[in-house]
């Protein structure tokens, strides 16, 4: 199937399940490769709300499960960046993420997300959702319904199934970076059960990976699918770029996103060893996995971040068993 082809039949119509929200009722994964509409849909409950998107706002209605309302700016065609004067680091630790546990899910958000919302943490730059994910084997969630969002998934441990109506299917697992446009509509499905698809024996890991959602530029693209593994060697070497909208990451980012304002960065630090952050109006630094020192702001641990607005290229270096970071560049923000 040709990975730009539009959705069509089985999307919903604009405003109706535009995101996801999971409820507290879990089973196992549904057998079989092909899940779409036939999986246990009692264990993900759709979101009944819709991403009213224009060229300058974006409005939620009713009981969406989703991220709040924002509005854009600087990202529909405005090619002026935003400059920051007053800079400013926020540091966001681990265990003040609002927090999701349905037993089959353990997650942490970072901004407001399903039934967790304040209207002070709703996004930061381009970024809505920083979702940490640890799901239970032979589980996972329902075929969903997304539109007009870039959503980012990078795995820590673990295999994760990818399932959409677009016909793509695979495994995700650490190194592999994976973007998924939804656009004018996409049903998928995320599954910790690896072995309906590849025929290898039942295995008992949890899958820990982190999601992320951007905007992108503009509404009603096509959906769209890319994967792209990162050979460890070139993340051990220091920020590398695997997602990018960005003019100057053109043939150097593992995967393209649709929103030129922003960029996805990954390194895995040695012990001692150190990168610079990218001197950007907005940047988010994110400890997935170790413990770090921020230039100016001290020490970050696993699942602790930064919110740093006019950046200039503070120095991060890794703690004794290491590192990896996820660091969000972004050159435009939304506001509420």
């Amino acid at each position: 199937m040709d990975a730009n082809r539009s959705v069509a039949g089985d999307v919903p119509p604009a405003g109706q399940f535009a995101c996801r929200s999971v409820s507290a009722h879990s089973g196992p994964a549904s057998s079989g490769s092909d899940r779409h509409g036939h999986g246990e849909q009692d264990s993900f409950s759709l979101a009944e709300g819709s991403w009213l998107a224009s060229r300058r706002a974006m409005s939620i209605l009713g009981n969406t499960g989703c991220p709040p309302p924002v509005d854009r700016i600087g990202t529909q065609g405005e090619d002026t960046e935003m400059v920051i004067s007053t800079p400013s680091v926020d540091v966001r630790r681990s265990a003040e993420r609002f927090a999701t546990d349905f037993g089959w899910l353990e997650s942490k958000h970072s901004f407001s997300f399903g039934q967790h919302y304040d209207a002070d943490n709703t996004h930061f730059g381009l970024l809505l959702v920083n979702n940490d994910d640890v799901v239970a084997p032979g589980t996972g969630f329902e075929t969903h319904p997304h539109r007009d969002m870039e959503i980012l998934t990078w795995v820590l441990r673990g295999q994760l199934v990818h399932q959409d109506s677009q016909g793509h299917n695979g495994v995700i697992y650490p190194g592999l970076a994976q973007r998924m446009s939804a656009g004018t509509g996409i049903l998928h499905s995320e599954k910790n059960d690896s072995w309906r698809l590849t025929g290898a024996d039942t295995h008992t890991d949890p899958v820990h990976f982190v999601q992320m959602w951007v905007l992108p530029d503009e509404n009603g693209i096509r959906p769209g699918y890319e994967q792209l593994e990162i050979d460890d060697a070139a993340l051990r070497s220091g920020l590398v770029p695997v997602a990018s909208g960005r003019a100057e990451h053109a043939g150097a980012a593992a995967i393209s996103i649709a929103q030129k304002h922003a960029a996805l960065l990954v390194g895995r630090v040695e012990p001692g060893g150190a990168v610079i952050l990218p001197d950007a109006p907005f940047v988010h630094l994110f400890v997935a996995d170790g413990s770090v020192e921020l230039e100016g702001s001290g020490a970050l641990e696993t699942g602790d971040s930064a919110r740093i607005s006019g950046g200039a290229g503070q120095r991060v270096t890794a703690g004794p068993a290491g590192a990896e970071v996820l660091v969000w560049e972004m050159h435009a923000a939304l506001a509420a």
